[in-house]
């Protein structure tokens, strides 16, 4: 294992509101096949998935989603 290797978090607003947004965090995983997989199943629950390829041991700063008025 190299210290550059990439991981996939899988995310998804789950709020069936209208107005705001609940991040949720749902899968963090070495494959980008089962990432896409866990995505798939959460939009065909009418969750807004993402699915955010990031460095392992590396200082990574990614927005992950959110709402503020």
């Amino acid at each position: 294992m190299t210290d550059k290797q990439s991981i996939y978090v899988v995310t998804a607003d789950t709020l069936q509101g209208k107005w705001g947004t609940q991040i949720e965090l749902f899968l963090v995983t070495d494959n980008k096949e089962k990432a896409e997989k866990k995505a798939k199943v959460l939009s065909d629950n009418r969750y807004f998935p993402e699915v955010t390829e990031v460095q392992l041991n590396s200082n990574t700063a990614k927005y992950l989603g959110g709402y503020v008025e």
